[in-house]
């Protein structure tokens, strides 16, 4: 799930939340807010446990005075399905300039989307990646990455097929 705001004010966390009824639902994630900014703000959170079918999400904003405003519902089907894609990422822990992805891809006519987010959902690196082959090794440019700890996320034809934890030392 990804979002974006055009501009924050007091902006505290969102509430990431599941239904599988679409009327009770339950925080799945809790994704720290960027505070007060005039800046576009991206966010994201992966549900690694979706129940076969359809699954609703919905967000609640809260500000720092403790009030909150819940956002629409979006209802998301998910069908479980065979990896067209698999990525080995070496080593992990790494520095920013030694991390490496091995991909196996079963499709070259569509570029590979490569997104790292730190743990409050916070995009901080985006890139696309060509396959130049069925199999192929590719090194991401992270020199703007710092220490901590990250989700690795690669899309392709728009499906998350990925998603791997990095720690950049």
């Amino acid at each position: 799930m990804t979002w974006a705001t055009a501009i924050e004010q007091e902006n505290d966390y969102f509430q990431v939340l599941h239904s599988t009824d679409g009327v009770k639902f339950a925080e799945i994630a809790s994704v720290e807010g960027a505070g007060t900014t005039e800046f576009q703000t991206d966010y994201y959170h992966y549900d690694f446990d979706p129940l076969p079918g359809i699954n609703y999400y919905r967000l609640a904003q809260y500000v720092f005075d403790g009030s909150s405003e819940l956002l629409p519902i979006i209802a998301v089907e998910y069908t479980p399905f065979s990896q067209p894609l698999e990525v080995n990422m070496y080593p992990n822990p790494a520095e920013y300039w030694e991390l490496a992805l091995d991909i196996k891809t079963e499709n070259l006519a569509q570029n590979i989307e490569l997104i790292i987010s730190d743990l409050s959902g916070r995009m901080v690196h985006s890139e696309q990646i060509t396959p130049t082959a069925l199999q192929f090794n590719y090194r991401p440019q992270l020199a703007n990455i710092q220490r901590g700890a990250y989700l690795v996320r690669l899309t392709q034809a728009d499906q998350i097929i990925v998603v791997k934890r990095l720690i950049i030392k």
